[in-house]
């Protein structure tokens, strides 16, 4: 019950919250075959909450014992579907208490379940692919379970230290456990062969930055591409742009940083003139513009009722959570609670003046789902109103040499 209410909730608190939710192969979403998910992990428990919601059944989470620490986190995300995993860190004697846990993931197995495994770990927030643990090799080696395979998954977000952002999920192809059991029939080999081929088809729909003194202009250049390119190709020619600018700096760096230069320059000039990438390459249809005209008041309103929950949504999240890897996460769960209670308020205020409490919250809440809805096409609309053309012109200008440079 626990599981289906909160599923609810944060499938439509997670489409309000990302720009856009892009997936590949989907056909796996439905499927009934009992599966290890197996998937990189860089935005802490968002990734676990984001698969959670996607997925057309329930799944159940491997997540690290330390969170299990009170009786009533035990039971709480317990009715999560969530399972402590013990690691050494955790005591030896604690240890002991994985077989439990293997057993009950076996079982879990074979009644067609689906477990999720972050194999790296801990979450650390970059774009970047850390060695994997072996716990899942394990349960896939020991548990025969008919028709077990691991499902690889890339998952990409275009920015891992905000929450509005793009997200782009690859399902890649099953791995047939069956079959890698009847090649490898020794566990050392089959482990090799199995972490080879998992680390290998996520690398390959993954966008890394392994250069860490190039971080933002790496996020640079894969936002120009983000924006040019058609969605389904987007994080394929983002990968290839990259491993070009990493060829680049090996070989020609005066190239490399030309286009650093240039780079650097046209998103200090965005920064100045209060623009997106996007709004920069965006055009709007004649239609468009008469709509989004029409329901700009709308749209002012919705950033006036943002402010208070929107402070202090970020005012609790700095001042309680410290670690970077959680900060998002805990927005998103946080946005749902805040959002009510500011709009209640709100509502009741307004209800005691004159009018009718439970209608006004109700027409409130409409209304912020609408502005939600709408507020990323609003935002590149407004921008481009309020900028002189002279300074777009500009704009798109370096906008066009610098992908110019970057075509090989």
């Amino acid at each position: 019950m626990i599981y289906f209410i909160f599923y609810h909730i944060f499938k439509v608190v997670v489409k309000l919250r990302f720009k856009s939710i892009n997936l590949n192969h989907t056909q796996f979403l439905s499927s009934k075959q009992p599966l290890i998910i197996v998937a990189n992990h860089g935005n802490s428990f968002l990734d676990a909450i984001l698969l959670a919601v996607i997925f057309k059944r329930k799944l159940h989470f491997l997540a690290r014992a330390d969170v299990f620490n009170t009786k009533f986190k035990r039971w709480f995300l317990g009715k999560l579907n969530m399972i402590p995993i013990y690691r050494i860190r955790d005591g030896r004697g604690e240890l002991k208490n994985n077989d439990l846990i293997f057993a009950k993931c076996t079982q879990i197995l074979k009644n067609n379940g689906a477990i999720l495994i972050f194999p790296e770990g801990n979450c650390v927030v970059e774009k970047r692919l850390r060695t994997f643990k072996t716990g899942f090799v394990n349960l896939a080696f020991e548990s025969e379970v008919e028709n077990l395979a691991i499902l690889p998954i890339s998952i990409n977000y275009s920015s891992l230290r905000t929450l509005n952002t793009h997200v782009h999920i690859f399902f890649n192809d099953l791995i047939d456990l069956a079959e890698l059991k009847q090649k490898n029939q020794e566990f050392l080999s089959f482990s090799k062969d199995l972490l080879n081929k998992t680390k290998l088809v996520i690398v390959q729909n993954m966008v890394q930055i392994t250069q860490e003194d190039n971080i933002s202009f790496y996020n640079q250049i894969y936002t120009l591409i983000r924006n040019n390119a058609i969605i389904n190709e987007s994080i394929r020619k983002q990968i290839e742009v990259g491993e070009y600018l990493d060829n680049l700096k090996l070989n020609t760096p005066n190239i490399f940083e030309d286009i650093k230069k240039l780079s650097g320059s046209y998103f200090e000039d965005l920064h100045l003139f209060k623009v997106d990438d996007l709004a920069v390459n965006k055009q709007f249809s004649d239609a468009q513009e008469i709509i989004y005209y029409s329901i700009l008041p709308i749209y002012f309103l919705g950033k006036v009722l943002n402010i208070l929950p929107s402070y202090l949504l970020n005012f609790i999240v700095n001042k309680k959570v410290k670690e970077l890897q959680f900060k998002n996460p805990v927005k998103l769960v946080l946005s749902p609670f805040i959002y009510s209670i500011s709009l209640f308020l709100l509502a009741t205020f307004l209800g005691s003046l004159k009018g009718n409490v439970v209608l006004l919250f109700l027409l409130f809440v409409i209304f912020i789902l609408v502005f939600a809805y709408s507020k990323n096409r609003l935002d590149i609309f407004t921008q481009l109103i309020f900028i002189k053309s002279k300074d777009l012109e500009l704009l798109k200008n370096k906008r066009l040499k610098i992908t110019q440079m970057l075509s090989h």
